[in-house]
């Protein structure tokens, strides 16, 4: 980058250097694009597993579309190329060259860069919305069935202890029994 440019010693070795960079902005911005379709299958399989498991309906996933960098990198490709060739930049000092193609032709890179990153952002967030939406829904489903769980859990538990209490009473109420039959079978006798 910047330093390979400032430690070049020669017009040529720094414009192939400005030459350099801007491919490789080029470059990045082809990965970002392979990263994005790679994204978008991973995506279109979630999909179709939510519309599988979960009846999310069948959703086409948006795609993200660089291609509007991708030209404005393009012509800053071009631009590039015709800073490197003008007469009057490759007559300035070193420095100053490499200042004014940072301000000029790298800055316009950067902020073309900074669009693609926040358009990738919005389209994910997008793209992603409606299993998320699904997610949630599902998650307090879950919630609800799980305090109604816990619920039936406690009545089960209230039930069994009063089940316990029923039991004593009978045998108790047996006892009872046993014992009235005894009185009963001492007045007769």
């Amino acid at each position: 980058g910047r330093a390979a440019m400032e430690s070049s010693l020669t017009t040529r070795g720094l414009t192939s250097g400005i030459r350099q960079l801007s491919g490789q902005m080029v470059e990045r911005l082809q990965h970002a694009t392979r990263l994005a379709d790679n994204i978008l299958d991973v995506l279109d399989q979630a999909y179709t597993r939510f519309h599988r498991q979960h009846n999310l309906p069948k959703m086409q996933v948006p795609r993200l579309d660089l291609g509007a960098y991708r030209n404005r990198l393009e012509a800053l490709t071009r631009e590039t190329e015709a800073f490197c060739k003008d007469p009057a930049n490759l007559m300035l000092e070193k420095r100053f060259m490499i200042r004014r193609f940072y301000a000029g032709l790298a800055e316009e890179s950067r902020k073309a860069f900074n669009l693609a990153r926040v358009e990738a952002e919005r389209w994910l967030r997008i793209a992603l919305d409606p299993i998320m939406t699904r997610i949630r829904e599902h998650k307090q489903y879950l919630d609800t069935r799980l305090a109604s769980l816990q619920r039936i859990l406690e009545n089960m538990g209230t039930l069994h202890s009063r089940m316990a209490q029923v039991k004593q009473e009978i045998g108790e109420l047996r006892q009872d029994k046993v014992e009235l039959g005894r009185i009963a079978a001492q007045l007769v006798a």
